[in-house]
Order: C-alpha cells, then sequence, then structure tokens
C-alpha cells in the first residue's frame, strides 16, 4: 500500500516498514507479565507465527510470571519440530526461572495439537515437576491458538 503513495518506491517501503516495525517492538515492555494463553500468543505470534518451519520457543518466568527472557529451542520441518526437556530447563536454570511456557507455530496456520505435541507437553511437564520448575503452559500458534 505504501507503493501506491507518489514518490515511495520499493526500497523506501521496505524502510518505512522496518520504522514502524522498530517503533512497534521499541514500545513493548522489556518484562511483559503473563497472566493467561492470549498473553502467550501476543508475546510469540511475532516471533514465531510467520516462520515457515516449526519453531519451539520458550519462555522463562519470575515469580510474578514477568519474562525473564526468551530463547529458540529448536527449528524443526514444515510440520514437526522435536525438542528434549534438559534443551529447555537448561536456559531456565541459568536464568534463575521460576517457571516456563512453550509455544511453538503451526506453518499451516492450523493450532490443533498433534499427538507428538501432547507428548512433548507431558515430557515437558514431567521433568519440569522433577526439577522443580513447572510447565504453566503449551501454546501452538497458528492462525489462532490453541493449548497442546
Amino acid at each position: 500500500e505504501l507503493r501506491k503513495v507518489p514518490g515511495i518506491g520499493m526500497a523506501k517501503a521496505s524502510q518505512l516498514i522496518a520504522v514502524f516495525e522498530l517503533t512497534r517492538r521499541a514500545q513493548k515492555p522489556d518484562n511483559p507479565s503473563i497472566q493467561d494463553a492470549a498473553d502467550v500468543f501476543t508475546y510469540c505470534k511475532p516471533i514465531i507465527g510467520h516462520l515457515r518451519q516449526e519453531h519451539l520457543l520458550a519462555l522463562f518466568l519470575d515469580v510474578r510470571n514477568k519474562v525473564l527472557g526468551h530463547e529458540m529451542i529448536a527449528k524443526g520441518t514444515l510440520d514437526s519440530c522435536l525438542a528434549h526437556p534438559r534443551e529447555i530447563f537448561r536456559p531456565a536454570i541459568q536464568k534463575s526461572a521460576k517457571s516456563v511456557i512453550i509455544a511453538h507455530n503451526h506453518p499451516s496456520g492450523d493450532p490443533t495439537p498433534s499427538e507428538e505435541d501432547q507428548q512433548l507437553t507431558r515430557a515437558i511437564a514431567k521433568a519440569g515437576e522433577l526439577i522443580g520448575i513447572p510447565l504453566l503452559d503449551h501454546i501452538i500458534i497458528g492462525e489462532t491458538w490453541e493449548r497442546a
């Protein structure tokens, strides 16, 4: 749409889009608080929602559910992404996280959890119980979101 404006070519339109994106990112709070699955979706969608392969993202939370940081844990294929619990909990321990939330994208746009998604959720939840860092949620990002 920007190119419809007289004097705006492809290069200038790209620059303006970059400025808009940087402004949007700068306005995000540094440590947002996660209260529900909708907050997870809002946080994660810009990071992994547009990717063409499945990616697993972990959010590390403090005692007030504020985000201490996030890390891309795994990159998969068009329809699968494998991760081991240790890959999630190593950075959680390093960041002194009280809890963890994981999210991954479905490039198809359909957030319906697969059996593999549900197995991953159970494995990570079990590992979290053992080490004292609970998995609060596993959200699948598509056009909308679903819990795994």
